[in-house]
């Protein structure tokens, strides 16, 4: 079983420290030694090594010179146990060496004591002092920091194009094909730039990494024309590196973000980074781009209510914030935006969205799944509107599952019961405190009012958008339906077209979009369920009485 320090820094520190204490206080010194080598095999062998020791150095002083035979017995003896407590082959040959000394000071005194006297009898106790402390200058070279040489080899860039590699920290730039480096590390880190000529990228593979042999290579693949980031293809960072995360996947691509499925140290994560493009129909909207803004805001609002419910997706970090970078993504240079996004990194929900759920066939009992989804994200509306915001982009596709929920509606049914499955709340990126000014909205499920408020600023934020919004999600669930006419819809899109264009015409179209803004009877249900559906979308109930009243109805 391994015990003591893992750090390979830290281990050598302390294996010299030790060796270095023993030339005084063996008993000690082998302790440090024996955790230095890191199993409690070997700390309780160092441990008796520096026991015998201490009795070998000691006892002809404290006690009697006559001892000094015992003392010889024990050195070997403590040599022995030494030998036994490295573990690792490589180490063990400076064990064999300090067998080899004792061996070889019990030798001399022998032959000292019944052949010929090369050495005065008084001597023989410093002498075995002599061997002893030779012996530990030995053991330093166990620890001693070893350079090696890695030759690096590049293939797929043109002659004498500048290459630079990063290696523990410590930068170098090449413009051969080959390069020579020398580490004092068994496994040093690396990473590669990406390299910029003209309008040509090369992408280098891998571009990060560990230095395992005497042997690095690196490809470099050219991307002779990058898309341009309005129509900017996600795929190009599957198989690359973003900061220290490997892309494994796209997730997801909304309105105003890609998603991507990434692994850092065999932990897997989502990376969510900011889109600069024009939304689609259905996708939310963005009356101003500001890409610092809106990714600084998300991280505040996940970090502040992600630790208060676990029914809302947990935040783990944020790139650092490059502005100048950012203004150049803006500008069009595609290649910064495809090695250097700015990102935040959130909880895996490897279970899909709600909306998926509408593939499953469903029963007379599908209302008890919806129930239970409405339920909980009504649980972190509540947090979230008791901490001051309003979400103000609750739809299906921002429902998230922990876990795959099941293909058939029995499954689905007994893992969200049974909490082997959770639900979250995700996109936090558009909430905004209460009272502020409101930025963003999806058509399909908020209500006509924060539209208004988006384009018109006459009013902020208000819970009872979320309200709303849950109550439209919780229909198209249950029907597969939106909550108003289609006639209402395309008077919204012709009113969100003028409003970009900057005509005046958009309010005309608002007003003959309230008057299709008629809610649908509501039919096969529970009673209770209708009656909560009419009270969320006419904005007259509360997140904690939605999910209260829930809870009571499907006990």
């Amino acid at each position: 079983m391994r015990r003591g320090v893992k750090s390979n820094e830290v281990r050598f520190v302390l294996a010299k420290n030790g060796i270095l204490v023993s030339t005084i206080i063996p008993l000690l010194g082998y302790i440090m030694y024996g955790i230095a080598l890191g199993s409690l095999s070997s700390i309780g062998y160092s441990t008796l090594a520096g026991i015998l020791y201490t009795f070998t150095l000691y006892s002809p002083f404290i006690f009697f010179p006559s001892l000094l035979p015992l003392s010889a017995i024990s050195y070997f003896l403590a040599s022995i146990f030494l030998y036994k407590a490295y573990k690792y082959k490589t180490l063990r040959k400076y064990g064999i060496i300090a067998i080899s000394l004792s061996v070889s000071y019990i030798v001399l005194y022998v032959y000292n004591l019944f052949f010929v006297e090369l050495i005065p009898k008084f001597l023989m106790s410093w002498v075995l002092i002599g061997f002893y402390e030779i012996g530990n200058t030995i053991q330093l070279l166990a620890w001693r920091v070893s350079l090696r040489t890695v030759l690096i080899k590049v293939y797929g860039l043109p002659n004498n194009l500048k290459w630079k590699i990063n290696i523990e920290g410590q930068k170098y730039t090449f413009s051969d094909s080959q390069a020579k480096v020398k580490v004092n590390k068994e496994k040093p880190s690396f990473y590669v730039d990406s390299i910029l000529e003209g309008y040509n990228t090369y992408m280098p593979k891998p571009n990060s990494g560990i230095i395992s042999s005497n042997l690095l290579e690196i490809y470099f693949a050219k991307i002779s024309k990058i898309p341009d980031i309005s129509n900017w293809d996600p795929k190009l960072w599957i198989g690359n590196k973003i900061n220290e995360y490997e892309v494994i996947d796209i997730i997801a691509i909304g309105g105003s973000s890609y998603v991507l499925k990434v692994k850092r140290a065999n932990m897997l994560y989502a990376m969510k980074i900011p889109k600069i493009s024009k939304s689609t129909p259905g996708q939310t909207r963005i009356s101003a781009s500001n890409i610092i803004f809106d990714l600084s805001r998300e991280f505040i609002n996940l970090q502040e209510i992600g630790y208060k419910t676990q029914n809302a997706v947990q935040l783990f970090a944020i790139s650092e914030i490059d502005i100048s970078n950012i203004m150049k993504i803006e500008k069009g240079e595609s290649y910064l935006y495809l090695t250097r996004p700015p990102y935040i990194i959130i909880e895996l929900m490897e279970g899909g969205n709600a909306l998926q759920l509408l593939n499953t066939s469903r029963s007379k009992d599908w209302y008890r799944i919806v129930g239970i989804l409405i339920r909980d994200v009504a649980k972190a509306l509540d947090i979230i509107h008791s901490s001051g915001y309003v979400h103000l982009d609750v739809k299906p596709q921002n429902i998230y599952f922990s876990k795959f929920p099941g293909s058939k509606e029995k499954e689905i049914l007994s893992n969200l019961t049974s909490g082997k499955v959770v639900v979250k709340l995700g996109d936090l990126g558009s909430a905004s405190r209460i009272g502020e000014s409101v930025a963003e909205f999806t058509e399909f499920y908020c209500p006509i009012d924060q539209i208004e408020a988006a384009m018109l600023k006459n009013k902020g934020a208000l819970p009872s958008m979320d309200v709303f919004a849950l109550g439209a999600t919780a229909y198209k669930l249950l029907f597969d339906s939106y909550v108003y006419p289609k006639e209402y819809y395309e008077l919204i899109e012709k009113a969100i077209e003028e409003f970009q264009m900057g005509r005046g015409n958009y309010l005309n179209n608002l007003k003959l979009a309230r008057q299709y803004a008629i809610l649908p009877k509501i039919n096969n249900m529970p009673s209770w369920l209708v009656n909560l559906l009419y009270d969320m979308l006419l904005q007259r109930t509360n997140a904690r009485t939605i999910y209260t009243t829930i809870e009571y109805n499907l006990r």
